[in-house]
């Protein structure tokens, strides 16, 4: 019986509150119209906005192939400093390859950094105003506001990043996007460049000192064959041993001091050469189609409506449960 009971009085709570609602639905009326009339005004008020996106999509491998000699006599060196005589050297470098790829992330790296944005956002704001000098701090504001919405993306289970942007101009935003990424590209092809030739360079310094070193132990050895009259060593009483160099004799020695001295690393000099004409090549680093940047409007009327009648349901159902649950209470208190 007390179940039963339950169930009735859970039947009367729920019919008291379909009630409750109905006999109020005039208040909650209202408060939905107020709320509409807020989020109407809110959006007329509010600047335009707009969000522009596109696809950054990685270029043909075919590309990065012109850079196949390079990587490859890098990487054969690499292989080289595995060799106990290279002690620690191997643990600074690594293996190098060049794809679309790798090309399009190091991009996106350089991209996000959004320093190329804010100079392009600088200029743009210069341009307006028609100002050369610096911008004021409204201004300044105003940039790194909008410079908080720049993001790029990766795609999920694609190559490609995804960029989003928003600013207040239709027109300018195509501006911003194409300036930024134009930017980005110079300063990551420089960089890239730059680090291919500090890679070799490096390389270069390593089997230099490499030689260098020789030439050192030579000389010692060199000097040790002469105190000691051997001129030109048996091949049978040579000791093949570091220490026991000198029993080449002192001329073998000395030739090849001068073979080592008169080196030019033409190889090192050939692939810094390449470098340089491979700069000078026009080369498609990414992939991007200004034609297919999308332009969305922040500003979006429909979805106002529907935020400010929710709010207004929730808000007046809430003012209603909460003035009848202290009606009870003034009712006391008389």
């Amino acid at each position: 019986m007390k179940k039963n009971a339950f169930i009735k009085h859970d039947e009367i709570d729920l019919t008291e509150l379909t009630r409750t609602i109905w006999n109020e639905k005039i208040k909650i009326i209202s408060i939905i119209c107020i709320s509409i009339l807020v989020g109407v005004c809110f959006n007329f008020l509010r600047p335009d906005l707009y969000q522009s996106s596109v696809i950054i999509k990685p270029s043909k491998n075919s590309q990065f192939t012109k850079f196949k000699q390079i990587t490859d006599f890098i990487n054969i060196n690499q292989s080289k400093f595995e060799n106990p005589k290279f002690q620690n050297v191997s643990s600074e470098y690594k293996y190098l390859e060049i794809t679309n790829d790798s090309i399009l992330e190091s991009f996106i790296e350089e991209l996000n950094d959004t320093e190329e944005l804010i100079i392009v956002l600088n200029n743009i704001e210069k341009k307006k105003n028609q100002i050369s000098d610096s911008l004021s701090d409204d201004q300044k504001q105003k940039i790194f506001y909008y410079a908080k919405s720049f993001s790029v993306n990766k795609v999920e289970k694609k190559s490609d990043y995804f960029l989003k942007f928003e600013w207040d101009n239709k027109k300018e935003s195509i501006e911003i996007i194409d300036e930024t990424i134009k930017l980005a590209l110079i300063n990551f092809r420089n960089s890239f460049f730059q680090e291919l030739k500090d890679n070799l360079e490096r390389q270069k310094i390593v089997f230099l000192n490499l030689d260098l070193n020789r030439i050192d132990l030579l000389k010692e050895q060199s000097l040790i064959a002469r105190k000691l009259g051997i001129l030109e060593g048996k091949i049978e009483d040579i000791d093949q041993s570091q220490q026991g160099y000198y029993t080449r004799g002192f001329v073998v020695i000395d030739k090849e001091i001068s073979i080592i001295q008169s080196r030019e690393y033409q190889d090192f000099n050939n692939n810094l050469e390449n470098i340089n004409l491979l700069k000078e090549l026009e080369l498609n680093w990414i992939n991007y189609n200004l034609f297919l940047i999308k332009i969305d409007s922040i500003k979006n009327l429909q979805k106002t409506l529907i935020i400010s009648i929710l709010i207004g349901l929730v808000v007046g159902l809430f003012y209603i449960f909460i003035s009848n649950a202290l009606k009870p209470q003034k009712r006391q208190k008389k």
